[in-house]
């Protein structure tokens, strides 16, 4: 069975775009990391400013090798 890990990150409206840029060219890394099966960002369509950002991953296990790995610490 899949893990999901979701973050709630708060982020100005007007800086929308460039969080999503930022992942966007992280998200190379995380896609070689054992387990790693999908991300997806998600941004809201009214007038708040959280975003969600969220991985599956194959088990905690993969996940917590990620969250450990020199390129996770690197993001």
């Amino acid at each position: 069975m899949s893990v999901a890990k979701i973050n709630a990150i708060t982020v100005p409206r007007d800086r929308f775009d460039e969080f999503a840029e930022r992942f966007a060219s992280r998200l190379g890394q995380v896609e070689k990391a054992e387990g790693f099966e999908s991300f997806q960002l998600l941004r809201p369509d009214d007038d708040r400013d959280v975003c969600l950002v969220i991985t599956t991953w194959r088990s905690e296990e993969d996940f917590q090798s990620w969250v450990r790995s020199p390129d996770f610490a690197a993001g």
